[in-house]
């Protein structure tokens, strides 16, 4: 009798386990699909680089 305990134990933790993992599984890649999503923008030239390039012509 003892042994069915210890069976239905192990089998319950690692059921527990395997559903942590896969929520953590989950959750990294919506946040990996979020990043991808976010493209960089383009840098411009900024002012100050626009104002030294015309004093030089």
């Amino acid at each position: 009798m003892s042994q069915i305990i210890n069976w239905g134990c192990l089998i319950s933790i690692i059921l527990l386990v395997l559903d942590v993992m896969i929520y953590f599984c989950n959750d990294a890649i919506k946040i990996y699909n979020k990043s991808t999503r976010i493209k960089v923008r383009p840098v411009g030239k900024t002012r100050t680089y626009v104002y030294e390039d015309k004093i030089a012509k």
